[in-house]
């Protein structure tokens, strides 16, 4: 299944040899010839887990395994655990579900924060560094969350929430990590908006391990 804003493109398709190249974001399910391979930027998997995710949406490769190892540049990755490719470096770890790229990046970088408004009044999530980008979802004070990158003119802090990305003032985060230690992103980034509409349950029963469901994850799936 490909996920929105996404591409898939069939190298070699033979009654025993498969070839993918793939950009953006899939979840494959079931089995695959011996002779298979499925190629995207800097990773290349030769052996498909019997249910697992590819995330190649940004310049970092992402492979999560739900169940059944995968094999991505000679390396076995297993059920419960993901794999993150930059350039020539792959870091690999146990994880708990939902198995996502964001969930896992959360876990190798992210630095845990928490939610600190004055009033404890509710922080809003939003796409960009600044008010002036979409709102997405405003979560309680007091709530945990991962910070993952900061804004260039500082005064706002990237954090991964459920399957993604988002923004929040810097003030309103309390943290002991240093902005220093965290990556710098431009004034403008945006995070990716690539919702799943009215997904049938058959696709949300593939999706779920991964992304979770369209009541525990609002910020992908949308029902309309």
């Amino acid at each position: 299944l490909l996920l929105p804003a996404s591409l898939l493109t069939i190298d070699t398709f033979t009654a025993d040899q498969l070839a993918l190249t793939a950009e953006g974001r899939l979840v494959q399910r079931g089995s695959a010839p011996a002779d298979y391979r499925l190629h995207a930027d800097n990773a290349l998997i030769t052996q498909a887990a019997q249910h697992f995710t590819l995330d190649a949406a940004t310049d970092m490769i992402t492979v999560t395994v739900a169940q059944g190892s995968a094999v991505i540049n000679e390396m076995t990755l297993n059920a419960g655990s993901g794999m993150r490719i930059e350039g020539d470096r792959a870091r690999e770890l146990a994880f708990d579900p939902p198995w996502n790229a964001a969930a896992l990046d959360a876990a190798l970088n992210g630095c845990p924060g928490v939610i600190n408004t004055e009033g404890g009044v509710e922080l809003r999530l939003r796409q960009g560094p600044g008010t002036g980008f979409s709102f997405l979802i405003a979560r309680p004070n007091g709530s945990a969350v991962s910070l993952l990158g900061v804004n260039a003119s500082s005064g706002w802090v990237r954090v991964q929430f459920l399957s993604g990305y988002g923004w929040m003032q810097r003030l309103a985060v309390q943290t002991t990590c240093s902005e220093a230690d965290l990556p710098s992103y431009a004034d403008t980034t945006r995070e990716l908006d690539a919702p799943i509409y009215n997904p049938s349950p058959e696709e949300i029963a593939l999706l779920a391990p991964f992304y979770g469901t369209p009541r525990s994850n609002p910020l992908l799936f949308r029902l309309r």
